[in-house]
């Protein structure tokens, strides 16, 4: 999550790569942050299912 203006190279790379899954800039609203982390949660389980 970050403040400030997103166009970095590193980072596009890193999206690009899907290395960052997703990102929120402020100001963000606690109902959207709560389903971004949900979501990312969710992938998470979905990856390690039957660790």
């Amino acid at each position: 999550m970050t403040g400030f203006d997103v166009d970095d190279e590193l980072f596009s790379y890193y999206r690009k790569k899907e290395i960052i899954k997703g990102f929120a800039q402020k100001p963000i609203r606690l109902e959207n942050l709560v389903q971004e982390v949900s979501g990312q949660l969710h992938c998470y389980e979905m990856l390690n299912v039957g660790f």
